[in-house]
């Protein structure tokens, strides 16, 4: 079909063409209509549409006009490669730069020695090497991403926990057009050492998503990495409008003086120890976000310190501070937990869900791996939720995720859900039972 699309509205001349019984109907239709007549928004729209299923790029072989006109949408998103930063080879071409408006940092950050320290011991040499990497990588990322006219979220992947040099980060956030940025690996490296940047102030993100990985490498937040994140989070808490964070790094004396007054979504997920050792009530510490849209808090159950109320009764909070609440999830309920009875009407989405997921402790690595960082494979009980779900403002809700162990009040909870949430459009279920229960699973034919 590609080859048949004509820019120009003439029709084709090949001994092919002429033989087609479709030339007469094809010479008709691009007489009197040219893909010239549709306008940006609508091409756009087209091609964004052909690329996911490989259609795009032969499309744009046709014509140089095609060509021309698909650029943008073939080159929107292109990778760097960090490893190859020092020569600029790792860097898209020019020619391509006004196109590219998501940009993905690949691989490691490489070292190339200094001349001063080719005659350092090898240890002298391994601490001091993140400055090097620094001098090497910074003028030449800056040049480049500023240089990028369209550039506006970066997502470093660093899937073997290689870390991103202080100074790089830096750079990164000092782009203007930057909005998004996200890193999937770890952002501090142990042996890289914390210069207060250069840089007057950093861009006015909209997004920042940190996701480390858990579940196959613990998760260790030193304090220089916790002072990277604040001096970050410090200077963009006005202009977030979603923010993703491992419990670890959150500094959450800091999150309750600041203002968030454009944050609609925040989710945090890791050890829940860091939030058991805040004396600040979680309604209070997350109590200057008043547009939030989305809550998530998927927190591991530590064996010695259990999760208490999001808003306990001492609270000094009066009113629910998230009055346009949309969803919320949570990994754990307290019977003593005021937020229930408080939720907002604008609720369409609740979670009560296990994390990590209670299943992979029968995959003996996660399960030996969970034991080592201290964690308590843990969900809810279905008479827990069962307790709580008829205090939770259910009219509107649209959307329920419940993960918990069976018992005696599972029949009751499951009959009542439909006149609880009479709007419900999904509902998942992830339903465990005790090991020594091997009675036949008659949940289906008792509900109905």
């Amino acid at each position: 079909m590609a080859k048949m699309i004509n820019c120009t509205g003439a029709p084709p001349t090949c001994d092919k063409a002429l033989k087609c019984p479709f030339v007469s109907v094809y010479r008709t239709v691009m007489s009197d209509c040219s893909l010239r007549m549709l306008d940006g928004d609508c091409l756009h729209r087209i091609f964004s549409l052909l690329r996911p299923c490989g259609g795009l790029r032969p499309l744009s072989l046709t014509c140089k006009w095609i060509r021309s006109a698909c650029m943008i949408v073939l080159f929107d998103e292109c990778s760097l490669m960090a490893t190859r930063l020092r020569d600029a080879e790792g860097i898209p071409p020019t020619s391509l730069w006004p196109y590219i408006r998501r940009l993905k940092v690949m691989e490691q950050f490489a070292y190339y020695p200094a001349p001063t320290e080719l005659d350092f011991p090898p240890e002298t040499l391994y601490l001091t090497s993140p400055r090097v990497v620094a001098t090497c990588h910074e003028e030449v990322l800056r040049t480049a991403l500023c240089a990028m006219p369209r550039l506006d979220t970066i997502i470093i992947l660093d899937s073997k926990n290689f870390g991103v040099p202080w100074v790089i980060f830096a750079t990164i956030l000092s782009t203007p057009q930057l909005r998004v940025f996200e890193i999937r690996g770890r952002i501090h490296r142990a042996f890289d050492r914390l210069a207060e940047p250069p840089y007057q102030s950093f861009a006015p993100l909209r997004a920042f998503r940190y996701v480390p990985d858990h579940i196959d490498t613990p998760v260790r937040i030193g304090p220089i990495e916790k002072r990277m994140l604040v001096i970050l989070l410090e200077q963009v808490s006005v202009t977030l409008e979603t923010l993703v964070l491992p419990s670890e790094s959150v500094p959450l004396r800091l999150m309750s003086l600041w203002e968030w007054p454009n944050l609609r979504e925040l989710r945090l997920r890791g050890d829940s120890r860091p939030i058991h050792r805040c004396r600040t009530p979680l309604v209070s510490v997350f109590g200057r976000m008043p547009r939030l849209h989305t809550l998530s808090l998927l927190l591991a159950h530590s064996k010695k310190s259990p999760l208490g109320p999001l808003w306990p009764a001492h609270s000094e909070c009066k009113s629910l501070p998230w009055a346009e609440l949309k969803s919320l999830t949570l990994s754990w309920i307290h019977p003593d937990d005021l937020i229930f009875a408080h939720l907002p009407p604008t609720l369409r989405h609740l979670s009560f869900r296990a994390w990590p997921r209670l299943f992979i402790m029968y995959y003996d690595a996660h399960r030996l791996w969970a034991e080592r960082v201290h964690w308590k494979l843990k969900a809810p009980k279905s008479a827990q939720i069962s307790r709580i779900l008829p205090l939770c403002p259910s009219a509107n809700l649209e959307r329920i995720e419940l993960e918990y162990v069976a018992d005696s009040a599972e029949l009751e909870l499951l009959r009542r859900i439909p006149d609880i949430a009479p709007r419900l459009e999904w509902l998942q279920i992830i339903r465990y039972r005790s090991a020594w229960d091997l009675s036949p699973v008659s949940v289906v034919r008792g509900v109905g």
